[in-house]
C-alpha cells in the first residue's frame, strides 16, 4: 500500500504537471473503485480549474475553482501516470479506471489492478468534517506530530508501539514499512507495549528519538522516490528507490547494517502484519506485547 512518502511523491507530481490547468473532460471507466464513484463524479469536475494541492495522510486531496476538492486515496496498488495527449497515449493501459484530461494537452490516468482506491468529492467548506477526513491524527510530518503529544496519545494505549504508529486516528500516514524503518532507526523493539514505553524512565526522550526517527525516513524516503515493491511508480513511470535502503523491512535473516551490532533481522506477525527488527540492538522498554 502507497504510504505517506508515495502519496507526497505523486501528490508533487500531479501539482508539477497540472496545478492551475482545467480540467478538460474526464472519462470513467467504471461505476467504482472500492466505493461507488460520488453522484456526478464526471460533471463536478469537467471544465472546473485546479487551484491547490494538498494532502492529509494518505490522502491526495486538490482543490477546485468551484469550490469542490476531490479526495483520491490510493489504496492497495493506486498509482497515476502522466502523458501528453497523443493518439498512442490515449490508448487503455489495463486497470486504468479515470482517465483525466487538462487543458496544458496532458492526460492523467489513474490505474489500480486491485481497485481498493477510491475517489470523493466534498465542497471545500466541509472537507474538515469529511468522514473519511475528520479522525486522522496530525500529520507525521507535520509540527503536531511530536514527543509531547505522541506521549499523551498512547498513555492508555494496549497495544505495542508498533501498533500504535500504524493507527492513522494517532498519526497520520505512517504505514508498516516506515513503522519497522523508523523503530529500528530510534532502537526501540516493536515488542514494547505504550504502557512500558510511556512508564520507562527515560520516557520523554524515546519519544522525541522515536519521533526524529519517524520524520527523518519519511524524508529520507521521499527524497528517493518512495519504495517501490511491486506497484507504486512514478507518475512519469521511474521506480522509487528507498527499499534499496531497507534496513529491516523484508530483510528477514540478514545481519544487521548497524557497526558493531552481531544481531539477525526478524520477522514476526503484529496485529496480522508483518513486523522486521534487528533482535540485538532495538532495545525493549520495559513491557512487551
Amino acid at each position: 500500500m502507497p504510504e505517506l512518502p508515495e502519496v507526497e511523491i505523486i501528490k508533487r507530481s500531479l501539482c508539477k504537471a497540472i496545478d492551475k490547468q482545467s480540467i478538460v473532460d474526464v472519462k470513467q471507466n467504471r461505476l467504482n473503485l472500492r466505493f461507488p464513484f460520488p453522484l456526478n463524479f464526471i460533471d463536478k469536475l469537467k471544465g472546473s480549474s485546479i487551484t491547490s494541492f494538498g494532502r492529509k495522510a494518505k490522502y491526495i486531496l486538490i482543490y477546485l475553482n468551484n469550490n469542490y476538492v476531490l479526495i483520491i486515496h490510493l489504496g492497495m496498488s493506486g498509482n497515476f501516470l502522466i502523458q501528453k495527449n497523443t493518439p498512442d497515449d490515449d490508448k487503455n493501459i489495463k486497470h486504468t479506471h479515470v482517465v483525466f484530461y487538462t487543458s496544458n494537452n496532458l492526460i492523467i490516468k489513474y490505474i489500480d489492478p486491485r481497485r481498493f482506491g477510491l475517489m470523493d468529492i466534498a465542497k471545500v467548506s466541509e472537507i474538515n468534517q469529511h468522514r473519511l477526513l475528520k479522525n486522522i491524527g496530525p500529520d507525521a510530518l507535520s509540527n503536531g506530530f511530536n514527543a509531547k503529544y505522541l506521549l499523551k496519545k498512547i498513555t492508555n494505549k494496549k497495544c505495542n508501539i508498533k501498533t500504535a504508529l500504524l493507527d492513522q486516528n494517532i498519526v497520520g500516514g505512517i504505514g508498516n514499512i516506515y513503522a519497522s524503518e523508523a523503530l529500528y532507526h530510534s532502537r526501540i523493539s516493536p515488542h514494547t507495549s505504550c504502557y512500558g514505553i510511556v512508564n520507562y524512565e527515560d520516557s520523554k526522550n524515546n519519544m522525541k528519538r522515536l519521533v526524529k526517527s519517524v520524520k527523518f525516513i519519511l524524508n529520507k524516503a521521499i527524497e528517493a522516490g518512495g519504495s517501490t515493491i511491486s506497484d507504486h511508480r512514478l507518475p512519469n513511470g521511474d521506480l522509487g528507490y528507498f527499499q534499496n535502503e531497507f534496513n529491516v523491512y523484508n530483510c528477514e535473516s540478514k545481519k544487521c547494517n548497524r557497526k558493531h551490532c552481531s544481531g539477525i533481522i526478524k520477522k514476526i506477525k503484529q496485529s496480522g502484519r508483518s513486523t522486521f527488527f534487528c533482535d540485538s540492538c532495538q532495545e525493549l522498554q520495559d513491557h512487551e506485547i
